[in-house]
């Protein structure tokens, strides 16, 4: 018993130590990712759906999207920050949180839970700032 009880407060440590270290943006994305899967769960049951290789899916998705932050932040540390002059790690969480909050408006919609025209309206204001302003940066070389 006291080995289990040593082997879990050593990974307590170690888990509060690695989350404390996660900017907030990021962790606000892995949040909203959570709430997407389990929202696609939910409409997924709902309409009779509920499809195991759709949901790895979703998940593969999820996964690849937190390879492109981790990308996105070590590039940003080491190849592009002096010269750009923005934290891409932080811009790239950002836009896919923005994302994961749309896809959690459309999953309620589906199920057909009314969704106030202010949040609708708020997200897609945005989502087409993130891409404009993505698509100015990129025509920039």
């Amino acid at each position: 018993m006291s080995q289990i009880l040593k082997w879990s407060s050593m990974a307590a440590v170690i888990i509060t130590g690695w989350i404390g270290n996660i900017p907030d943006v990021v962790k606000v994305l892995i949040v909203l990712m959570f709430l997407d899967i389990l929202a696609g769960v939910v409409m997924a049951r709902s309409l009779g759906k509920l499809s195991p290789s759709q949901a790895w899916n979703g998940v593969g998705k999820k996964v690849m999207t937190m390879i492109l932050v981790g990308l996105a932040y070590i590039s940003s540390g080491s190849l592009f920050a002096p010269e750009v002059g923005i934290h891409f790690g932080s811009a790239a969480a950002g836009f896919f949180a923005i994302a994961e909050s749309i896809s959690i408006l459309e999953k309620a919609e589906r199920i057909g839970i009314p969704i106030p025209d202010f949040l609708r309206e708020g997200f897609a204001r945005l989502e087409s700032k993130d891409s404009e302003k993505s698509a100015k940066k990129i025509g920039k070389k």
